[in-house]
């Protein structure tokens, strides 16, 4: 059931024009169409059941869709996709929130995917992985404990996801 509301969300991925006025670029005056928001909507029921419902009700187009819809203008379908992917696979049950999944989109991965990334050979690492290490002091890593390579992961990704909302590369 969440595959076929997955694929559904996909295949009704559709960009409509906007009539909310923006100083963004030319993509993002748009917005996705209120159908793929109802298919979004349904597979993060489907997903999340009763904590997506209790926080975007039943109508999810007609509440906080709507922001989505602007929040997710200009993102194409792959990375509409991504991000459903990503939300999908969430190890502690909870729908993303707007901005986790639009970082989601982006290629960001949650802190624990990307903790689990680092732990595969570099060669393997998704970009953002690399943005990540990019942004952590490697000698200081050796050098700390725990504690501090934790708070530095922390750092490291908090710097990395602000840059890619940002309209930053990979």
């Amino acid at each position: 059931m969440i595959q076929e509301a997955s694929e559904a969300a996909i295949a009704g991925l559709q960009a409509a024009p906007s009539t909310e006025s923006s100083p963004t670029p030319e993509s993002a005056k748009r917005r996705l169409s209120a159908t793929a928001l109802d298919l979004i909507g349904s597979m993060m029921t489907a997903a999340f059941g009763h904590r997506w419902t209790s926080a975007h009700g039943d109508d999810f187009a007609n509440t906080s869709g709507r922001l989505w819809a602007i929040e997710l203008a200009g993102m194409t379908q792959a990375q509409v996709e991504l991000g459903l992917q990503v939300a999908r696979r969430s190890s502690d049950g909870w729908p993303p929130v707007l901005a986790d999944f639009r970082a989601y989109c982006l290629g960001c991965l949650p802190l624990i995917e990307l903790d689990a990334n680092m732990a595969r050979p570099m060669a393997e690492w998704a970009p953002f992985t690399v943005l990540v290490q990019r942004n952590i002091d490697g000698h200081a890593w050796r050098l700390a404990g725990q504690d501090g390579q934790r708070h530095m992961l922390q750092r490291g990704y908090d710097r990395a996801r602000a840059h890619v909302m940002a309209g930053g590369k990979l």
